[in-house]
């Protein structure tokens, strides 16, 4: 077979080769096209097909064609052996292929879900990147040792450009805050991917590449806009519902109000809302959701203290007969004490104070103070969470500015300070304790009839 000679063309040249080697030209070729899109082709279940398929490709990485680096979106690292810029090349080609039927997925998606592009190309990309770290890194990584950090720099890169464009042009769109929090999202996948890879280990050329997305220019004002927004709902969701409330237990086994309850739900969606936005948060808008909360709580504190009357509205009117006015003359006649009537407003608070209702008060404050300190907890470690995501897109920029020192977080210290806001509701709530405490005392020693007895 060695006396068949045939005409190839492969890797940018013409030449004369046997049979036996024209054909393995040919299998090298068209396993180096299939690796060239390697995310379309292989998978998980058929790992080993692709390394073995990258073995031999490997094997003519001396022959690459320069035209194999022209319009490269990163190029190799200086000093690159032949496998590692063939590997190099592969990781950056599959990737912009993968990249561009992504795009097109989510446009077409976009009209079907009603969600902007972005959004649902992040969700794509992030499904890529994935597969990227989970079956083709571990493999290409053994060649390679850089391949993982240029695939993630390669994705990060490309929706970069495709957010950058939005945002150059954009005219602040109603879905502007889900586009910020899908690109944060996505960006952030790339940070935990890159820190689980290599660490703190910084100074690779491809850190150049790396460009940080700084979506807290554009979000905090939308986030403090957003906040302000909840709080004006919240507190007017807060008024309307302790107007009309009645006082009656929630049920036989929950004797408390049931518009705290309410209050309390409306609360805590706010706050899920607002670490569920997956964008960067910092302790400006920590504090204006403390605000927001403590007001809400404040205003419903306050309507339950105006319910309350006055103990001396209790004291029984005094008799007939001493119904005078005492003098310092004995002798002088004494003018009788003009009868004291009680205000109509007064009178209907005291109907309305009964020792049920003051009951389902008193546990209602204690609900007040058992929840915020479930929610206190509950914000704190939330808190945690969000700094260790900001601690992940510090890193970010430290890698893209080659071991930069990045900004501090808070100190818990001044975090702690922040929920001393809290503390306040709490002491007026125990404060209204107090005084339905002594007015129920107040109340049982008169052993009044016009109020209902304890069952």
């Amino acid at each position: 077979m060695d006396s068949f000679v045939c005409s190839v063309e492969g890797f940018g040249s013409n030449g004369a080769l046997n049979l036996v080697d024209s054909a393995l030209l040919k299998i090298n070729m068209w396993c180096r096209r299939q690796l060239k899109n390697y995310h379309l082709y292989f998978s998980q279940a058929n790992c080993s097909i692709f390394e073995s398929m990258l073995n031999l490709v490997l094997l003519s990485a001396a022959n690459l064609n320069d035209d194999d680096e022209e319009s490269m979106l990163i190029g190799t690292p200086p000093g690159s052996s032949a496998e590692s810029t063939l590997i190099h090349i592969l990781v950056v080609r599959s990737i912009q292929v993968a990249y561009k039927h992504a795009l097109i997925a989510a446009d077409g998606q976009s009209k079907a879900e009603f969600k902007h592009p972005l959004i649902l190309l992040a969700s794509e990309l992030k499904l890529l990147v994935e597969k990227e770290c989970s079956a083709f890194s571990p493999v290409l990584h053994k060649y390679y040792p850089e391949a993982g950090r240029v695939a993630l720099t390669v994705f990060h890169l490309l929706y970069g450009q495709q957010l950058e464009l939005f945002l150059e042009g954009t005219d602040h769109s109603e879905n502007l805050k889900e586009i910020l929090g899908a690109s944060s999202s996505f960006e952030l996948c790339i940070a935990q991917k890159l820190y689980s890879m290599y660490g703190e280990a910084a100074g690779s050329s491809l850190s150049n590449f790396l460009k940080p997305y700084m979506i807290d220019r554009f979000s905090s004002s939308i986030i403090l806009q957003w906040l302000h927004a909840q709080h004006e709902n919240v507190l007017e969701w807060t008024k309307r519902t302790i107007e009309i409330e009645d006082w009656e237990p929630l049920s036989v086994h929950r004797k408390l109000a049931t518009s705290m309850v309410e209050v309390f739900r409306i609360v805590e969606e706010t706050i899920d809302q607002f670490f569920n936005s997956s964008l960067p948060l910092d302790i400006v808008h920590l504090r204006s959701l403390l605000i927001g909360i403590t007001s809400s709580l404040q205003v419903y504190l306050l309507h339950m203290e105006n319910q309350q009357v006055s103990r001396a509205t209790l004291l029984p009117v005094a008799p007939v007969l001493t119904r005078y006015a005492e003098s310092v003359n004995p002798f002088a006649r004494r003018k009788p004490i003009e009868p004291a009537v009680r205000e109509e407003k007064v009178a209907n608070k005291l109907n309305n104070l009964t020792i049920p209702q003051l009951c389902v008060k008193l546990n209602t404050l204690q609900y007040i103070r058992d929840q915020l300190d479930t929610i206190e907890e509950g914000i704190k470690q939330s808190w945690v969470d969000v700094q260790s995501a900001v601690g992940l897109l510090d890193y970010l920029s430290y890698m893209a500015s080659e071991g930069a020192t990045s900004k501090s977080s808070p100190s818990d210290e001044s975090i702690d300070e922040l929920f001393t806001i809290f503390d306040d509701v709490r002491r007026t709530a125990v404060n209204i304790t107090d005084t339905i405490l002594n007015f129920i005392g107040e109340l049982l020693s008169l052993c009044s009839p016009q109020f209902t007895p304890i069952s």
